[in-house]
């Protein structure tokens, strides 16, 4: 059955597969995949599998589903949401529809809504309409006017709920908050200063001699003090020798799978990934492994999706929440909150929709972070021979132009598979490049997301010496400073859609 809803006011498709449900049972999401689908009985299992060969490009999908607690079962009779299977009977805690959308990914209903009133509407007027609609507040989303997370109350279809809601004259917007797999952008990795060719390139190892960031050069004028970087990710290892000494403990924190979140290291949730984004960025000089491009700035790790499942609405207060902490704890003051945002969260290639409540977040970031000057928010596009397109959809989020969008390079100066377009802003080094891993360990990995991290450290030595920037003046000095590389034609502008403005410069961004 097709369903047509609006994000951001275009037409989104979605075919509700009604031969299975989405089931998650009270178990831990710490389960892994084999033993979480060994409680579905043989019918079900069989449902399963035949899913996972119909959508085979959804297969790691599936897999973080399921790490997330989540089974697929048949919606036939006899294994329908009232008798599912003896194993898991009276032991639910959600039972949901399950969509693809046009693009193949699967995503399944939550029961919320992020809707957004006009700000004529008052809270008296929001609350009547959300009761006439069996809606009921789960919080106000703070990084916009009149905005709410609400969850549908009644057995009524969400699609069906929002296109009614979007008739409201006093309605700016409602959109569904589905459930889907949000990647990150990494690739696999390979087995201290001297390795960190990204930093200082001496041409060894088939690299090019200054086929680097020029850091050095921009050290002897700052190391990124009192500058605090937010790195949104899944997890961090906030033990590691060479992160925990950076980490600004007044507000780090990390969304619970409830969505409630925890400013707290107590209980964080750890990930390689985000271990590997920390450790291009930050690392103190302490004689333990590695340095990053501000060593001496302060770290807010930021954790959501922790198993890369969630909705946008989670991400959006994730960014929200680094611009301006008190959102979500009251005894939080603004000047808690990041000068900077990256961010290395993502689907590889596949198209991804931006909804309007992740627009709205970053949005608030660049207007109301840093007491109006806007916080730059680094995103990491994704990996691989794609375009980035907002108009038809590839990666709404890396086109959006309050973001500040980073492909890679490798130790020869060379563009390296990263998504191209002329929303592209620049690249800077992630190929093969050596950074933390959880465990407290080193190691090699390539990917736009750690590119992401090290531009994003950059931007903290440009803050550290003039704070007054504005977050659009800190993009346009680092799109002006960088270097012309490639052996390609810039256009006139000085742009090239596999490019950017070339490869990052530290040093000639602040000198």
């Amino acid at each position: 059955m097709e369903k047509v809803f609006k994000i951001r006011g275009k037409e989104v498709r979605v075919e509700r597969i009604e031969s299975i449900l989405a089931v998650k049972p009270f178990i831990s999401t710490a389960k892994s995949f084999e033993e979480v689908t060994s409680l579905l009985d043989p019918a079900a299992r069989r449902t399963f599998e035949q899913l996972k060969t119909n959508y085979e490009n959804n297969d790691d999908s599936f897999e973080k589903f399921s790490q997330a607690g989540w089974i697929f079962v048949s919606n036939q009779e006899e294994y329908s949401n009232k008798n599912i299977t003896k194993s898991l009977r009276g032991n639910l805690e959600s039972v949901q529809n399950v969509y693809r959308d046009d693009f193949g990914n699967i995503m399944i209903d939550s029961n919320n809504i992020a809707i957004k009133f006009d700000k004529k509407t008052r809270l008296k007027e929001i609350k009547n309409i959300l009761d006439e609609n069996a809606l009921k507040i789960i919080r106000e989303l703070k990084f916009a006017p009149n905005l709410f997370d609400v969850e549908l109350s009644k057995d009524e279809d969400i699609i069906d709920k929002v296109n009614e809601l979007n008739k409201h004259d006093n309605i700016i917007y409602a959109e569904p908050q589905m459930i889907s797999h949000i990647s990150q952008r990494l690739r696999p990795n390979d087995p201290f200063y001297k390795e960190q060719w990204h930093l200082n390139n001496n041409g060894n190892n088939g690299g090019t001699l200054g086929a680097d960031i020029s850091i050095e050069q921009a050290w002897n004028i700052n190391q990124g003090r009192g500058v605090k970087i937010a790195i949104i990710d899944t997890g961090f290892d906030v033990n590691h020798s060479d992160i925990v000494q950076s980490i600004y403990q007044p507000s780090a924190g990390y969304f619970a799978p409830n969505g409630q979140f925890r400013n707290s290291l107590v209980g964080y949730p750890d990930n390689n990934h985000g271990t590997f984004c920390a450790g291009m960025a930050l690392p103190r000089i302490n004689h333990l492994g590695i340095v990053g491009p501000a060593n001496e700035a302060e770290f807010i790790p930021i954790a959501c999706l922790p198993v890369q499942i969630g909705k946008q609405s989670t991400l959006a207060r994730s960014i929200a929440y680094a611009a301006n902490p008190n959102l979500e704890v009251s005894n939080l003051t603004k000047d808690k909150g990041a000068d900077v945002i990256a961010c290395s969260l993502g689907p590889n290639g596949a198209d991804w929709v931006m909804e309007s409540v992740l627009e709205d977040a970053i949005y608030y970031a660049t207007t109301k972070g840093r007491n109006g000057k806007g916080v730059p928010v680094f995103w990491a596009v994704s990996n691989g021979n794609y375009t980035i397109d907002g108009v038809d959809g590839t990666d709404q989020v890396s086109a959006y132009d309050r973001t500040i969008s980073v492909g890679r390079s490798d130790k020869r100066d060379m563009e390296n598979g990263s998504a191209y377009g002329k929303e592209l802003d620049f690249l800077a080094p992630g190929v093969n490049v050596f950074s933390c891993k959880s465990g407290n360990r080193y190691g090699t990995s390539t990917g736009t997301s750690y590119a992401t991290p090290l531009a994003a450290g950059v931007a903290a030595l440009l803050l550290a010496k003039d704070p007054s920037l504005t977050w659009s003046q800190v993009r346009d000095k680092m799109r002006k400073s960088c270097d012309k590389i490639g052996g390609v034609t810039y256009d006139p502008s000085g742009h090239h859609p596999k490019y950017g403005y070339g490869r990052i410069n530290a040093y000639e961004s602040i000198k």
